[in-house]
């Protein structure tokens, strides 16, 4: 009787240890990146919010009417479908994208369409301060700012590539700059392959760089 009991309790730890090393094997660390999706009706920002250094966010075809701001977090967002489906717009009420809290590269913006932003200095479509994003693959149209109406990079080292950046133009304060991209300050900002079309400014209605 001894001898059946001292069995069953021992298969029956055997059985336990068996699972707890499943478990383990299997459950994913609580360090691991995540994916999340957002779909129309939904909110890219409170995505960002609730994001995590090294998680994507994965936002299908929509209008979103959101200012968004990447809170310094290495998460990349992205357009499931492209720009021609995916639209951030920004309803005039300031900068459609922020990038301002040292942001590294990790920190990816692609397939959006970005429009209807607006700053009173710089960076109506994407502003970039003292970060340096990713940002490739966008649409960036019909944005206003004073200098950089389609996005501005200050003190930065982004890489902002690949994008089309369409009919943004200066609004606002006299002596507006680069009204496709306009760079500021120390840095080493990489802008490859990019389109600029329709944008207009007082100077460098393409691209303008001051002391950068």
């Amino acid at each position: 009787m001894n001898l059946r009991r001292g069995f069953a309790a021992s298969l029956s730890l055997a059985i336990v240890l068996s699972m707890l090393a499943l478990f383990t094997v299997t459950a994913p660390s609580a360090s691991a990146a995540a994916t999340v999706s957002v779909f129309n009706g939904g909110s890219i920002q409170n995505a960002i919010n609730a994001a995590n250094n090294g998680d994507t966010i994965r936002v299908y075809p929509g209008v979103y009417l959101e200012n968004l701001d990447f809170l310094g977090k290495a998460i990349t967002v992205v357009g499931v479908t492209g720009p021609a489906q995916t639209t951030i717009d920004g309803r005039g009420l300031g900068p459609v994208v922020r990038f301002a809290a040292n942001e590294p590269r990790g920190a990816t913006l692609s397939g959006f369409t970005v429009k209807n932003g607006s700053d009173q200095f710089e960076g109506g479509g994407i502003q970039i301060s003292v970060a340096s994003p990713t940002v490739t693959n966008n649409v960036i149209t019909g944005n206003h700012a004073c200098s950089g109406s389609g996005g501005s990079a200050a003190s930065s080292s982004a890489l902002i590539a690949f994008n089309t950046s369409a009919d943004n133009t200066q609004q606002g304060r006299t002596g507006g700059s680069g009204g496709g991209i306009y760079v500021r300050a120390a840095g080493a900002v990489e802008i490859r392959s990019n389109v600029i079309k329709g944008t207009r400014a007082e100077t460098g209605g393409g691209i303008d760089l001051f002391a950068a």
